[in-house]
């Protein structure tokens, strides 16, 4: 039985042991395949679709305070 992508192609994942930054690409049984860049080097490699995870943004700027 396969792992389901919950990762569509463009996602920011985050691979579980070296916290890099990738691009998913898109997913091949239970594995992905993600583009990421060192430096001006583009590299792509296939990992276990359970080590990724869907990389977090948190809101910064503004406050939802009272305006006067």
């Amino acid at each position: 039985m396969g792992v389901e992508s919950s990762f569509k192609a463009g996602d920011k994942v985050i691979h579980a042991s070296s916290n890099k930054v990738m691009v998913f690409l898109k997913a091949d049984g239970e594995d992905a395949i993600c583009e990421w860049f060192d430096g001006k080097k583009t590299n792509r490699d296939r990992f276990a679709l359970v080590a990724l995870k869907k990389r977090e943004r948190h809101a910064i700027g503004f406050s939802q305070g009272r305006l006067r």
